[in-house]
């Protein structure tokens, strides 16, 4: 069996859903791979690829609201400064807390994402970082 790689162009791909310290691989003009963290700097028209991993179980509802429960997750939306804008400016932040400290950051456009989709995939999120 071969596994696929699927090489992403930034802005495209789920780089944009990533918080600052997650890691990418970029894809250097010679072939080589590079580690680093997203909020390092992607820049339009950087290729990369997310790192390898094992896949991890889906998660139902249950599974999810006893997680958010047991760690007593708090959530904090941001709205965007400017609507409508497609720039920085444009893009929804959503923080996930646990206790003091916060374990994730995600950055979304609101006009395209729905927010309930937005939560749950950084609830994965995290839940994945305690799973690997």
């Amino acid at each position: 069996m071969t596994d696929k790689i699927t090489v992403y162009t930034y802005p495209d791909g789920p780089a944009q859903r990533l918080g600052s310290y997650d890691m990418v691989n970029r894809v250097l003009p010679n072939g080589a791979i590079q580690a680093m963290q997203y909020g390092e700097g992607l820049v339009n028209g950087d290729r990369y690829v997310m790192p390898y991993g094992k896949p991890l179980p889906s998660r139902n509802s249950d599974d999810m609201f006893h997680f958010i429960a047991t760690r007593k997750m708090r959530f904090q939306w941001i709205d965007p400064l400017v609507s409508g804008d497609k720039g920085s400016l444009g893009k929804a932040t959503l923080v996930i807390w646990v206790h003091l400290n916060e374990v994730h950051k995600v950055i979304f456009d609101p006009s395209i994402e729905k927010r309930s989709d937005v939560l749950r995939e950084a609830v994965e999120y995290v839940m994945d970082q305690e799973e690997l």
